[in-house]
């Protein structure tokens, strides 16, 4: 081996940019747990194609993670002019369940919105932490499934070599 490592950004940037636009996009964000597993094992794709050495799964742990703090960047990034968009679903949510709802004590639909406005500064770095911290777990687990399904194998020093096809031993 002769101990380069694989470029973990180019693909970090690529998928965690696919998963994070996947995950900011209105209704289609109820798969993000999903969209983030096969952004990492998309991380691991491209990495694995273009390795010098065979990359480990450690090495695709590492490229998920990184996928995952690019995608909580993009999905941040979207959610700033979706923001009036979804206060006003979020108003029309709570409306709704306020007529549902009598044991609430009054004003309670008031508690989300108080100091909330289309966009909040607060709101959009504790989005940003928490849904690095989530999307780098599941992109980093995609990493290790995308690592044992494309890294090449290599046999270790003195294994035989599996036999040919159309070979009789």
């Amino acid at each position: 081996m002769n101990g380069r490592k694989p470029s973990l950004l180019a693909p970090a940037l690529i998928a965690g940019a696919a998963g994070g636009v996947l995950s900011g996009i209105p209704f289609v964000n109820c798969l993000c747990c999903l969209w983030m597993i096969g952004a990492g094992i998309l991380a691991a794709y491209l990495m694995a194609k273009d390795a010098p050495a065979p990359p480990t799964a450690g090495d695709g742990a590492l490229v998920g993670a990184f996928t995952g703090v690019v995608a909580a960047g993009a999905v941040s990034l979207m959610s700033i002019p979706l923001a009036a968009l979804n206060a006003v679903f979020f108003r029309r949510f709570l409306e709704r369940m306020a007529e549902y709802v009598q044991e609430m004590p009054a004003g309670w639909e008031q508690w989300f919105t108080r100091g909330v406005g289309p966009f909040s500064f607060f709101w959009f770095f504790i989005g940003l932490v928490i849904n690095a911290a989530v999307f780098a777990a599941l992109a980093a687990l995609g990493g290790i499934i995308g690592m044992s399904l494309f890294a090449r194998r290599t046999p270790p020093p003195g294994a035989p070599l599996p036999p040919q096809p159309g070979s009789h031993v």
